[in-house]
């Protein structure tokens, strides 16, 4: 009889490697993460398999020869706001904050730092995510389980070691959560089949505890500046009504291919950056917006969304920051009748940084965390 795999029943682990592509060995502890659309997108062996003719006076060919193999698993996190938890109520040290999808945004060539709260009475602490070359490398061991059905159902592993991936984020549309995607592309460590007594399972106890935030209270707003991104005195930032938008990182990765390595790749890396933030607002009078200008003229703005979890918008979500962005397309489109734009920028050099890394901060991801002892 026909073996049952459902597809609800699949499992992603996944650990940042201490060095760029060793495999770690994965536990249940490492199935931290609620994960949606999970995908083994891409898993294959390259073959020589034009080398696999000789010359034998007939059209007969040889076996081919198996090579690299390589895989890609994709998969969509809901951008959850993450916890701050205090030993005790009113105690000013908190215990380590929990994030723990920030592995993934770490091998999507981010550098994190968490910052804790100082008031626990007042105060949500953030983890602040910003796009550097010193993150091209930070690889990670994935593996995908596919779980037979039933009571001692069996498990396949696949497992891809020195896994960077590309990213975006975006709100598919109006009420809809804020969605990171991810794409990790690796060399295949190993697939095997797994008994059920050794089938690792998914870690409540390490999981984030707290579910997407309906984040409909979101500001979108576009505000002129200097070409060295410095403020305007006077501008008038431009608020958008929108249904979607999106930021895409424009990563590019590549492997880095090793003869002496027993899969042929030592890890990938990201050796690009070009990121777009597309976004879809209702078409606005010349005289409150001119979109034509802000194009022909070359005009710089500075992006920000920044999604509340609360109605009055004193309680920050998520915070995405773009200091120099270029508008590079208005294209329109129908949306039940009516005109919405589809605006493309692209986000530049940060030349307000203070620092060499700040000035690659082209933008910036800050997502919060709750203290659940308030």
């Amino acid at each position: 009889m026909a073996n049952t795999f459902n597809t609800e029943s699949r499992l992603l682990l996944g650990k940042r490697e201490a060095v760029a592509g060793v495999a770690e060995t994965l536990t249940s502890a490492d199935g931290d993460v609620r994960v949606r659309t999970v995908e083994l997108s891409n898993l294959t062996v390259e073959y020589d398999d034009e080398s696999s003719k000789y010359l034998t006076g007939d059209h007969t060919r040889d076996e081919a020869i198996a090579g690299i193999a390589r895989g890609s698993i994709d998969f969509g996190i809901k951008m959850a706001v993450g916890e701050f938890v205090y030993a005790t109520s009113g105690v000013a040290t908190p215990k380590t904050p929990k994030l723990p999808y920030k592995k993934y945004m770490e091998s999507a060539g981010f550098t994190v730092s968490a910052v804790n709260p100082t008031d626990y009475s007042t105060e949500d602490g953030y983890w602040l995510f910003s796009p550097e070359k010193e993150a091209d490398e930070q690889t990670s061991t994935i593996a995908l389980y596919d779980i037979e059905t039933g009571a001692t159902g069996k498990g396949i592993e696949y497992k891809l070691a020195g896994c960077v991936g590309t990213f975006t984020l975006g709100v598919e549309s109006t009420g809809k959560p804020f969605m990171g995607q991810f794409s990790m592309q690796g060399k295949v460590s190993d697939v095997r089949e797994v008994d059920h007594a050794s089938l690792p399972s998914f870690d409540d106890g390490k999981a984030l505890s707290t579910l997407a935030d309906p984040m409909l209270n979101t500001i979108v707003r576009l505000t002129e500046v200097n070409r060295d991104g410095s403020a305007i005195v006077g501008a008038t930032p431009y608020n958008l009504c929108l249904n979607a938008f999106s930021i895409d990182g424009g990563l590019t990765v590549a492997e880095i291919q090793c003869q002496s390595d027993a899969y042929g790749i030592k890890n990938n890396v990201i050796t690009m950056r070009d990121p777009r933030i597309s976004m879809s607002p209702m078409l606005a009078t010349i005289s409150e917006f001119n979109f034509w200008s802000a194009m022909n003229d070359m005009k710089v703005y500075k992006v920000e969304i920044l999604a509340y979890k609360d109605a009055a918008k004193t309680k920050p979500a998520i915070q995405i920051i773009a200091p120099r962005c270029q508008l590079l397309s208005t294209n329109g489109a129908d949306d039940n009748g009516f005109r919405r734009q589809e605006y493309v920028l692209r986000p530049m050099r940060n030349l307000q940084g203070a620092t060499a890394l700040e000035k690659q901060h082209d933008y910036t991801i800050k997502i919060y965390g709750v203290n659940t002892l308030k």
